[in-house]
C-alpha cells in the first residue's frame, strides 16, 4: 500500500501561488509551471540578483552560460521537494535549495584565487572560466535530488527528467536511490544535455578547468580538487538557515489525499520567506559550519566536506581497484555484509593521497576527517551508541578497531567479495 501513495498533505508549506490562467487540473495533482512563475517570487529573485552580482561575465554571456541553463534546471524541478523531511521538504523545497546553494557557490568561490597555484596573469585570464565551472558544477549536483523521485503524469505516463520538461499534471512519490553512481550517472546525462554548447567550446581554451568539469560531472567529485570543494560548502551552507520554517511531516496518508490536496495547498498561508546573509569570507563561513547541528536536515543537500570527500575516494579507490578488501595487512574489508575500515590506517592513506583536495578546506588532521565522516551516518552503530567496532585477526591474534559501513553504501552495484576469513568482529566493551 504505502509504495503507491504519492505526494502527502503539508498544509504548512503550500506552494508559491501560480496564475489562474490555466485549464483545471484535477485533484491531488500539481500543474506544470512556467520559468516565470517559478523564479517570480521576491526570494527566488533575491538569489538572481547574487548570481548576477557576483557573476564577471557580459550581460549577453551570463544570460547565454548562466540563465539559460539555470532555467532548463528550475523547469525540471518545477515544485519538487528535496526529501520528504527536513529543511526543504515543501512543495518547491527544490527549487529554493537549488537557488541558495548556487548563491552560496558563487560567494565562495570569490574567497579563492582560481586556478589555485596559477601565477597572477593567469589567474586573471582564467577567473572567469574557473568560475562558470563552478556555477555549472553546483548547478547540475543539486539536480541529483530528481533521482529520487517517481513522477506519474496526468495520461498515466512515467516521467524521467531526461525526456524533457513537464507539459503535462503531475503527481509523484519518493523513491530513494541508494546507489550513488546510478545518481550521478543521472545527473550527468542531464549536465550534459543542459550545458551550453557555446560555453563548453568557449571553456576548451582552459584544459585544466574543462578537466575539473568534467570530472565533477562524471561523479569524481573527490577528484575535482577546488570545484568540489567550493560544491560541497555551498551546499552545507545552503541548509544552515532554510527559506522556510520546517515542520513535522505527517505519517502516510491514503488515497483519498490525492483528490483534494490542491485545495488543502490553496486553503494554507503562504510559507514566510527569508533571505539569509550569504557568508563573505570562507574562513567565517567554514567556523560557523563546524560547529552547526545539521543532523536533522536532509541528506540529499547536506554536506560535510571532509567526509564527503573520504567517501567518494573510498568508493572511487575500490572501483578503479586501488585498494582491494580482505588483504592480510590492507585497510578494508568485508565482514558479514559489511565493509570493515580499519582506523585510524584507512584515514591515514586518505590523506595522504588527498592533500590538495583537503586543502581549500583548511583540514590537515585525520581526526578531523573521522569526524565529519561520522556525521554522514553511513556506518552502524553498537547497541550502545559506540560508533567504532573492534575484530581479532584469527591468525595473529592482532586486535583491530574501525568503522562498518553497509557494502552497498560503498559497492553500489558491483559485486561485493566474499566476507574475510581473516577477522571476527567483537563489540566494544
Amino acid at each position: 500500500m504505502l509504495n503507491t501513495l504519492f505526494f502527502w498533505r503539508d498544509k504548512a508549506h503550500p506552494p508559491e501561488p501560480l496564475s489562474d490562467n490555466r485549464s483545471p487540473v484535477p485533484a491531488g495533482y500539481f500543474a506544470p509551471a512556467s520559468v516565470e512563475e517559478l523564479l517570480g517570487t521576491p526570494l527566488r529573485q533575491q538569489y538572481l540578483q547574487t548570481l548576477w552580482d557576483y557573476s564577471s561575465l557580459p550581460r549577453n554571456l551570463y544570460q547565454q552560460y548562466y540563465l539559460t541553463p539555470l532555467e532548463q534546471c528550475v523547469l525540471l524541478m518545477q515544485q519538487f521537494p528535496v526529501a520528504e523531511q527536513g529543511a526543504y521538504a515543501y512543495p518547491g523545497g527544490m527549487v529554493d535549495c537549488f537557488l541558495k546553494t548556487l548563491a552560496n557557490a558563487v560567494k565562495l568561490s570569490k574567497s579563492y584565487m582560481l586556478p589555485p597555484g596559477a601565477d597572477p596573469e593567469d589567474q586573471a585570464t582564467q577567473g572567469a572560466a574557473w568560475s562558470a565551472v563552478i556555477v555549472w558544477a553546483t548547478m547540475f549536483s543539486v539536480l541529483d535530488n530528481l533521482a529520487h523521485l517517481h513522477v506519474e503524469q496526468e495520461n498515466g505516463q512515467v516521467w524521467s527528467p531526461v525526456a524533457g520538461v513537464l507539459d503535462k499534471p503531475y503527481r509523484f512519490r519518493f523513491v530513494p536511490e541508494t546507489q550513488p553512481e546510478k545518481v550521478y550517472g543521472h545527473s550527468a546525462m542531464l549536465a550534459f544535455r543542459l550545458l551550453p554548447e557555446e560555453g563548453l567550446r568557449w571553456l576548451i581554451r582552459w584544459p585544466d578547468a574543462l578537466k575539473a568539469l568534467s570530472m565533477f560531472l562524471a561523479g569524481y567529485r573527490a577528484q575535482s580538487g577546488v570545484v568540489g570543494a567550493i560544491v560541497l560548502q555551498a551546499g552545507e551552507g545552503s541548509d544552515k538557515t532554510p527559506p522556510v520554517t520546517p515542520s513535522a511531516l505527517p505519517e502516510a496518508c491514503p488515497d483519498s489525499a490525492f483528490d483534494d490536496y490542491a485545495t488543502f495547498l490553496q486553503q494554507a498561508p503562504p510559507p514566510c520567506e527569508y533571505v539569509e546573509n550569504i557568508p563573505d569570507d570562507l574562513p567565517s563561513f567554514m567556523e560557523n559550519v563546524e560547529g552547526a547541528d545539521l543532523s536533522s536536515e536532509p541528506a540529499l543537500c547536506r554536506f560535510h566536506p571532509a567526509g564527503e570527500l573520504f567517501i567518494d575516494w573510498l568508493r572511487q579507490s575500490i572501483q578503479q581497484k586501488k585498494t582491494i578488501a580482505n588483504e592480510p595487512d590492507g585497510h578494508v574489508y568485508v565482514i558479514a555484509g559489511a565493509v570493515f575500515l580499519k582506523t585510524p590506517s584507512i584515514f591515514h592513506r586518505f590523506m595522504a593521497e588527498q592533500r590538495e583536495a583537503l586543502r581549500p578546506l583548511k583540514i590537515d588532521n585525520w581526526r578531523d576527517v573521522q569526524r565529519q565522516f561520522e556525521k554522514i551516518n553511513l556506518h552502524r552503530r553498537q547497541r550502545g551508541g559506540a560508533n567504532v567496532y573492534q575484530c581479532r585477526n584469527r591468525e595473529s591474534q592482532k586486535v583491530y578497531h574501525g568503522y562498518l559501513v553497509p557494502a552497498k553504501e560503498i559497492y553500489g552495484a558491483a559485486t561485493v567479495p566474499a566476507d574475510t576469513p581473516l577477522l571476527e568482529v567483537s563489540s566494544l566493551n
